[in-house]
């Protein structure tokens, strides 16, 4: 998706809902707990690619597939972010869609505050417990009911993430940084109709 798509899809949405609920909202910024990806001491431990990043600009398809074998997401222009198979894999990511990546393995949003504009190919071997715990982390994140084998598994497991991400020369920092938020200032409970 372009970067810009994912501001145009929000403002659809958005007007959708103004337009069935009769909505009156304004955007404000308010503080939440984030990670800030930064480049850590020791230095970066990825070689930018030479041709530079992915040209966003036009239309992309973006492909995405999951199940247990892991989750493989195709972002077009040869962009590609993929976590199966005790790896974590990227290919021609930029640092703000690596931090959009992350996000879903994290407790709390990933900004990217890198200052890095190239793209980069990596790929991160995990031991089975921090992939099995990725895993966990991102069920969870994405709704789903899991038994309490594996929430004790994701207890035992550590900060998976923050020891991945070190293995590129990177580094998760937790702050408190503004993000953009809609305020709901009224809205119908019932939607007009079609």
């Amino acid at each position: 998706m372009p970067e810009g798509g994912r501001s145009h899809v929000r403002e659809m949405l958005q007007s959708l809902l103004a337009e069935r609920f009769n909505i009156k909202s304004h955007p404000d910024k308010k503080e939440f707990p984030v990670y800030a990806l930064v480049v850590g001491k020791g230095g970066l431990k990825m070689t930018e690619l030479p041709e530079g990043p992915p040209d966003m600009s036009g239309n992309v398809e973006v492909k995405a597939t999951g199940g247990r074998g892991g989750v493989n997401v195709d972002l077009g222009n040869g962009a590609y972010f993929g976590f199966a198979n005790n790896k974590l894999e990227g290919k021609r990511l930029t640092m703000p869609r690596f931090a959009d990546m992350l996000t879903m393995f994290a407790d709390r949003p990933v900004i990217d505050n890198t200052g890095l504009k190239g793209a980069y190919d990596f790929t991160i071997q995990l031991s089975e417990e921090d992939y099995t715990a990725m895993l966990i982390r991102s069920a969870l994140k994405n709704g789903v009911t899991l038994p309490p084998q594996a929430l004790r598994a994701l207890e035992a497991s550590g900060d998976t993430l923050l020891n991945a991400v070190q293995m590129l020369g990177l580094k998760l920092e937790p702050r408190k940084e503004p993000l953009d938020v809609i305020v709901i200032d009224s809205a119908d409970k019932t939607p007009i109709e079609n």
